[in-house]
């Protein structure tokens, strides 16, 4: 009835799928829907200008994702550059020098703590979602904040920081992810592209396709781009997935997607790979909304240079100037800005949810000219992609730290497998292009038998708990010795 079985047909051309089609043995197929790659870390060119789903921010933490390129022949550091703005000299500069002194004490407390009680690990998922609010692992940053009395200017600046850095506002990011910032890059760096993503996508891609399939090099993996699945089903011989252009077979399906955009796909067929708790969890998350702009000027400034976490601003703005990091690549200064408050009243009087693209664009201009006081006014781009920063509504911020964020059954259907973020076989602690990477190597190895290692990292805590370790060894001998 068909005339080709592929071994695997990955849907989802973002950092994980793209994992997967660079590691899985045998004749594959990818299908991305949008016509180009990268998931929400893609670059769309609008009438030949740059717009993403950003601020984004990378980093030198990001060890399993150097690997996996340079199996593919690209190296890491030809496409990302030191960010001027490193979180423990500026962000948390800029959290303390905000804070009273007796918060700040709460906050190093709080992460010594969790630190030497090994607090500093996954809430397990692994529960009814009705229960999960009573784990005491899954308070949030903005309950801890209001259990201790922290005052409004302090929520505010720390509640900011949690929706540049991961997406989520303090309601609803984990107290033990927001500790995870310092743990977890105290040893590393944060980077920006010094391209636009596309080009690392584009090249990663060609090397992918340009794969052929034998005894010595036994993985090969064509690419669809534009092409969307609408249903999957299964017979008693092989999996068929319908696209808007095609029926295609094959011996397994994964889906390299967050959980919301497999259960829309599951809906729309007449058979079910998973089971009921996988979509129960899926329909009790949502997509804390933001709103990408980016500023387009006809040439360089000498502008501040500043941190890109405006503390006044009334629609939560966060920004990055691209151009100080992809040096000729934009004729003048170039912003990628986000709104991360769209239910607050701006300068203008209203909410982002209630404004029309050129009110955003308007209201956005006047809150950036604030800070910078621009000589002229840019050209002005809305992102018009669909991505969104994953949260979930029923519990703390549910992003892909440690274990058990859903047990292995629930992902995982006869011939059937669900990978992204929500999987949890990341040692690194948020949503981002390095936890998608741990996710799909994790399945990899799975899928193979293969034994592919995931790189784990230098953290603040393991090596306080070393020191405390080492201490009490030499107070132990010196006891030992002083009563010989």
């Amino acid at each position: 009835m068909y005339k080709m079985i592929y071994d695997y047909v990955i849907i989802g051309g973002g950092p994980g799928g793209l994992s997967l089609a660079s590691l899985l043995p045998g004749n594959n197929i990818l299908i991305e829907k949008e016509k180009t790659l990268g998931g929400c870390h893609k670059v769309i060119w609008d009438n030949g200008y740059f717009t993403e789903h950003g601020p984004r921010i990378y980093g030198t933490a990001y060890q399993n994702a150097m690997s996996i390129l340079a199996q593919m022949g690209i190296n890491w550091d030809d496409h990302f550059v030191h960010y001027d703005f490193q979180f423990l000299s500026i962000g948390l500069g800029e959290i303390t020098g905000t804070m009273q002194p007796w918060e700040t004490m709460y906050l190093v407390f709080e992460f010594l703590k969790q630190s030497i009680s090994g607090g500093l690990k996954t809430p397990s998922l692994d529960k009814p979602l009705s229960e999960i609010n009573k784990v005491d692992d899954t308070t949030t940053v903005g309950e801890w904040m209001d259990n201790k009395g922290f005052t409004d200017k302090s929520k505010n600046m720390i509640d900011r920081i949690c929706r540049m850095t991961d997406g989520a506002d303090s309601s609803r990011y984990l107290l033990t992810s927001f500790l995870q910032l310092v743990n977890q890059d105290f040893f590393y760096s944060f980077q920006q592209p010094n391209k636009p993503m596309d080009q690392l996508f584009n090249l990663w891609e060609k090397r992918i396709t340009s794969k052929k399939y034998d005894i010595n090099n036994p993985i090969t993996c064509e690419i669809a781009k534009g092409e969307e699945v609408i249903e999957v089903s299964k017979n008693s011989q092989v999996c068929i997935i319908y696209t808007d252009r095609r029926i295609i077979s094959s011996k397994n399906v994964i889906f390299a997607m967050p959980p919301q955009y497999i259960s829309q796909i599951i809906k729309q067929s007449s058979y079910n790979p998973f089971s009921d708790r996988f979509l129960s969890y899926a329909e009790q998350t949502q997509y804390l909304q933001y709103i990408s702009l980016t500023f387009h000027f006809s040439r360089h400034y000498k502008l501040e240079h500043l941190w890109g976490v405006a503390k006044d601003s009334k629609w939560g703005i966060v920004f990055i100037k691209l151009d100080d990091y992809m040096i000729d690549t934009f004729p003048g200064d170039m912003f990628t800005i986000a709104v991360t408050k769209i239910d607050v009243p701006g300068l203008n009087g209203k909410t982002a949810s209630e404004c029309s693209d050129t009110e955003i664009q308007e209201e956005v201009w006047q809150e950036m000219n604030l800070l910078f006081h621009f000589p002229d006014k840019p050209v002005i781009k809305i992102y018009k992609g669909n991505d969104q920063a994953w949260v979930l509504t029923k519990h703390g911020y549910g992003e892909c730290t440690g274990k058990d964020n859903i047990s292995c059954p629930d992902n995982i259907g006869p011939n059937f497998y669900a990978v992204s973020c929500h999987v949890g076989e990341s040692p690194y602690s948020f949503t981002s292009f390095e936890s998608a990477v741990c996710n799909a190597i994790w399945l990899v190895n799975r899928l193979t038998g293969k034994n592919t290692p995931i790189k784990t990292l230098w953290t603040l805590d393991l090596v306080l708990r070393i020191i405390l370790v080492l201490l009490v060894l030499c107070i132990f001998i010196w006891f030992v010795i002083y009563k010989k």
